[in-house]
């Protein structure tokens, strides 16, 4: 899926997977990787799994998808965008 998902959004896989994170702010690859696991979600994976996948432990990924999704509910531009060109994919 994180290939789909990269095609969609254009920007290279590793990435979107990357685990180093930069303290101090968040950017549009931050952005990305946690839509990239609400995709996951919506998918069926667990909050564990998509943890498990990425290197990252089940709160950060609850906590990024909860995130992801009130941008979207409030009507953030760019993230509704991310949104409306990946929701199609499927695992």
């Amino acid at each position: 899926m994180i290939t789909e998902f990269s095609k969609a959004v254009c920007v290279p896989e590793l990435a979107i997977l990357e685990t180093g994170t930069r303290r101090g702010g968040r950017g549009k690859i931050a952005d990305l990787r946690e839509a990239y696991w609400l995709l996951l979600h919506e998918n069926g994976f667990s909050y564990l799994e998509i943890g498990n996948l990425c290197d990252r432990n089940r709160s950060t990924v609850l906590l990024g998808i909860r995130r992801i999704r009130q941008l979207i509910e409030s009507g953030d531009r760019e993230t509704t965008r991310i949104y409306e060109l990946t929701k199609h994919i499927k695992r």
